[in-house]
């Protein structure tokens, strides 16, 4: 990508050039080789020996925004702009928009990257939560598998079943619903406690008769 200049850029390299016949100044950032589309808003010739001072100071008065140089025979191009003092244009030539106001961020910029940062700090403890939760239920699933895993070895002897992928945890503390489940689990089998899991789920009206018998 080519570099935007200034137009003082403009005058001092057009000063060092041993010959210059003319200077066509188009609008916008664009390949003066490509015809199609191009506005040609001004065409310098020198005054004297190759000067072009006096015109390219009243471009610079009057004319503002982004241009293109090219200068004969040579055919050079330069990109060059001419702002008002404190204009950016949001775009170049249409499409390319100014990374920053000649090096300087603006206001929108900056509040453009501190809701970057922001957005990402929500993110990462959303991860942390997330992963928080995660551990929480794995543990949730341990427990369960060791509470049944105990009933099943306590009152089905020599019986081969397990809970898979739930590792049984040695010393293992159950707490007031854990225990529920133990006892549910002894008194009524598993195979009478899935088919009441069936029946509720079938017929969801059969929870508030349940609770408020035990009310």
């Amino acid at each position: 990508m080519s570099i935007l200049r200034d137009i003082d850029y403009l005058k001092q390299f057009t000063s060092m050039k041993s010959k210059v016949s003319r200077i066509d100044i188009f609008q916008d950032k664009v390949n003066p080789n490509n015809k199609i589309g191009l506005m040609k808003v001004q065409e310098m010739r020198p005054i004297g020996n190759n000067d072009f001072n006096e015109q390219l100071d009243f471009f610079k008065a009057t004319s503002h925004g982004i241009f293109t140089a090219q200068l004969f025979p040579s055919k050079e191009v330069i990109h060059f702009s001419n702002l008002k003092p404190g204009e950016l244009p949001e775009t170049l030539n249409g499409s390319e928009n100014m990374a920053t106001n000649y090096g300087i961020p603006t206001e929108e910029m900056i509040q453009a990257q501190v809701q970057k940062i922001l957005e990402n700090e929500r993110l990462k403890m959303r991860l942390a939560q997330l992963e928080e939760e995660a551990d929480n239920n794995d543990m949730w699933g341990q427990r369960f598998g060791a509470a049944l895993n105990m009933v099943i070895d306590r009152f089905i002897p020599g019986s081969s079943q397990t809970i898979e992928a739930e590792p049984t945890l040695n010393g293992t503390d159950f707490n007031d619903t854990e225990a529920a489940l133990v006892v549910l689990v002894e008194k009524f089998g598993e195979e009478w406690l899935q088919k009441f899991a069936a029946k509720i789920q079938a017929d969801p009206s059969l929870v508030k008769q349940i609770k408020a018998f035990f009310s």
